[in-house]
């Protein structure tokens, strides 16, 4: 895992579009207080996430494990953890984003088709 700036952190974490962008853009003007405040917010708000994202993948590796699709492992918990790890990544990215807009328009289409 690599470093998260605060600015990485505020694309990571679940808040309305609107609140993210001025946050974004207006981060650098705030007195440092305010910084501090936010930062401290974010950064808690990003822990819980991150904690919430790695159990439900947890359950969902052992939920595979009951259904005969994948393998106990010793290491099962760091497994989940890299792939909320990758998937906070996508996030950050953007990539998930697209992936999540893209498959609304998909299901839009099939709604379509079957119509």
């Amino acid at each position: 895992m690599r470093k998260l700036t605060i600015k990485e952190v505020i694309k990571a974490i679940p808040m309305e579009e609107k609140v993210r962008e001025q946050l974004l853009s207006e981060y650098d003007t705030y007195p440092e207080i305010k910084q501090f405040d936010i930062s401290l917010g974010c950064w808690s708000t990003f822990h819980q996430m991150q904690k919430i994202m790695e159990d439900a993948k947890f359950q969902e590796y052992e939920q595979e494990i009951l259904n005969g699709t994948r393998k106990a492992t010793a290491l099962l918990m760091q497994e989940a953890r890299d792939s909320v790890w990758q998937d906070i990544e996508d996030i950050i990215s953007g990539k998930k984003i697209e992936e999540k807009k893209i498959e609304a328009i998909r299901a839009q289409l099939q709604s379509l088709i079957k119509k």
